[in-house]
């Protein structure tokens, strides 16, 4: 994530009161809030589902609740950058002495915000990986994922490094008056800057669709019938969304430095949570799959069951016997016969889900593995 380098230079022209009044943080607020709240209710039902329903919680959970750990840290980030400013326009923000003296904690907080991103991220991935491993059975794919999650270490570590040394010594990050011109500190320029962001972006869209595409040749030679399989791949492809929201902040990246009033929006700054939050959903929504399967069969019995009560009492009222079941009439003096409830048809969402059971991803595919074998 990119950070402003400095205030900008020279003058500020005459404000209207409306314009320095304006303020967008509330929707900054509220739009990163929501994202992180879906996330943490997602993370909380795939533990559920594992704990609770499956008894399988593994590494990818551990590392998925760290992620969200993280990504709670980036709304904390976003709270105090709207105390301190953020979501006013930036020439509104210089003008004010008190938003003015208050911009390079802003700056501060948007590099650590950077950091706390950087490290959600990370574990996003390195959770998909390990789920991966505990669903692919080849050693091939085994030791290529494995190999990938290492990059990513290290990858990531040099990202870190990036971030944390833009400028020499550190402090002159959020402390402009250490810059050129008017301080001595090294710092990159505005293109090595926005170069490196790039960079960085692209390799984790390149991992992005690397992971979201790596279990389809898996699914597509399980001895599996067609829908469990249309379904499988689905369910596991919902990662293609993290590769949009990813392609998304790219290029929002590309033109940061030329938005003269970045603070106002805070379009990127709030697409770098929308990619980590939803890299948290796309991971987490396949682990949820038995507990769609249990409420849709809830449903669906719950349903039919409405339905057919309503029947009875309908056949009961015609015939004028409402204290008196059709069934004890015909049985004689036979206790009386429990009555079945018979289910409608089911839709092909539905009939995909359950013809997979309560069993977790892992364990469809080892099955279907151990067929094909």
């Amino acid at each position: 994530m990119l950070l402003p380098r400095q205030p900008p230079p020279g003058p500020m022209p005459a404000l209207s009161p409306e314009f320095l009044a304006e303020n967008n943080g509330p929707r900054i607020i509220i739009i990163t809030s929501t994202i992180t709240g879906i996330s943490f209710l997602v993370v909380f039902l795939r533990v559920y589902v594992r704990a609770v329903m499956l008894k399988t919680v593994g590494s990818d959970d551990y590392t998925m609740i760290a992620a969200m750990v993280f990504a709670a840290g980036v709304l904390l980030c976003f709270v105090e950058e709207v105390k301190l400013g953020v979501g006013h326009h930036t020439a509104a923000i210089f003008a004010e002495p008190v938003l003015a003296a208050n911009f390079s904690r802003v700056i501060e907080w948007l590099w650590i915000h950077a950091l706390l991103n950087l490290v959600a991220i990370f574990f996003v991935k390195i959770s998909v990986g390990l789920f991966l491993l505990r669903l692919v059975q080849g050693k091939g794919y085994k030791r290529f994922i494995i190999a990938m999650m290492i990059f990513l270490f290290f990858f990531t570590l040099a990202c870190l490094g990036t971030l944390i040394f833009q400028c020499l010594p550190v402090r002159a990050i959020w402390e402009s008056e250490l810059q050129p011109p008017l301080g001595n500190a090294r710092c990159y320029s505005t293109n090595v800057y926005r170069s490196i962001g790039l960079f960085n972006g692209s390799i984790n869209i390149f991992t992005d669709v690397l992971f979201a595409s790596l279990p389809i040749p898996i699914i597509l030679t399980l001895q599996v019938n067609v829908r469990t399989k249309a379904t499988l791949i689905a369910i596991l492809s919902i990662g293609y969304f993290a590769c949009i929201a990813s392609v998304v902040r790219e290029v929002l990246l590309a033109n940061f430095f030329k938005d003269p009033d970045s603070t106002f929006n805070d379009t990127y700054v709030i697409w770098t949570a929308v990619e980590t939050n939803v890299g948290i959903l796309a991971a987490c929504l396949p682990a949820l799959r038995p507990l769609f399967a249990r409420v849709l069969d809830t449903a669906n019995n719950m349903t039919f069951r409405t339905t057919h009560s309503r029947r009875q009492t309908s056949k009961e009222q015609y015939f004028g016997q409402t204290s008196i079941r059709l069934s004890s009439i015909n049985s004689g003096d036979h206790p009386m016969r429990k009555e079945k409830v018979f289910r409608g048809p089911m839709s092909r969402l539905e009939q995909s889900i359950g013809d997979m059971g309560n069993e977790s991803e892992e364990y469809i595919i080892s099955k279907g593995s151990d067929q094909r074998a």
